[in-house]
């Protein structure tokens, strides 16, 4: 960003109120973010604006968490069937416990099974992780071709 990309930006932001119909968190935001942008602007000065990171097209698409598509290519391909109902999904592992996963944010967690209680077993985001954890408890993907 640069010095008028900065100046436009706080121009901007000071046009949200209520009285133009915005929403109190939305004002409350834009107070907040037009302070950080004046600091650094002050901070700064014109030749430090260089350093304010902006966000990439390659960022923001990294950024996303998995579709559904992508858990379920994931899960059939180490022989489970993904159960969704609305904005979550759920799998039994077996023995491991059940697998739940909040698919608008990539967040996963294993719950082991108990008599008394479920408890956590493993959590973390993202199909990677998800993955390893998988194979390190002794779950493989399937092959389809036999070693001869």
């Amino acid at each position: 960003m640069d010095y008028q990309d900065v100046l436009r930006k706080i121009e901007s932001l000071k046009r949200i109120k209520l009285e133009h119909g915005a929403y109190p968190g939305e004002v409350e935001n834009a107070e907040r973010l037009t302070r950080k942008l004046a600091d650094r602007l002050s901070a700064r000065g014109k030749a430090g604006l260089k350093a304010i990171p902006t966000v990439s097209a390659q960022t923001a698409s990294t950024a996303r968490p998995p579709t559904s598509h992508s858990w379920d290519d994931l899960l059939s391909e180490l022989g489970f069937r993904l159960s969704r109902f609305g904005k979550r999904g759920n799998v039994s592992l077996g023995p491991i416990g059940v697998l739940h996963i909040k698919l608008e944010t990539g967040y996963w967690r294993v719950e082991g099974r108990s008599s008394a209680r479920s408890r956590v077993v493993s959590e973390g985001s993202g199909l990677e992780s998800l993955r390893r954890y998988l194979i390190s408890n002794g779950l493989r993907p399937y092959s389809f071709a036999k070693a001869g």
